[in-house]
């Protein structure tokens, strides 16, 4: 087995992290996602693209969380802040 096709593994995190203003004077509502995933690959390209899935996925469960979370609170009007704080974190170990 030569070494592009070696299996090797990949422990992948990320996490997208928003903080909103609501209409209610003083009030904050952040909302988080988190993944991590560990994945099998022979060669980069293969690597690149189940970690691109993930990102995707995570984005899809971001969006999924926020509108769950803004209709269980009632919240209608609110505006995402961009801080220091939000953040899409993008972390890859090889194992």
């Amino acid at each position: 087995m030569s070494e592009e096709e070696k299996i090797r593994k990949s422990k992948i995190t990320k996490s997208v992290t928003k903080k909103y203003t609501t209409s209610i004077p003083y009030e904050i509502v952040e909302v988080s996602v988190w993944h991590e995933e560990e994945i099998e690959w022979k060669n980069i390209e293969e690597r690149n693209k189940k970690v691109d899935n993930l990102t995707k996925a995570v984005i899809v469960d971001f969006k999924k969380t926020k509108d769950e979370v803004f209709k269980n609170l009632n919240i209608k009007d609110a505006q995402g802040n961009l801080t220091q704080n939000n953040t899409f974190n993008n972390k890859v170990e090889e194992a």
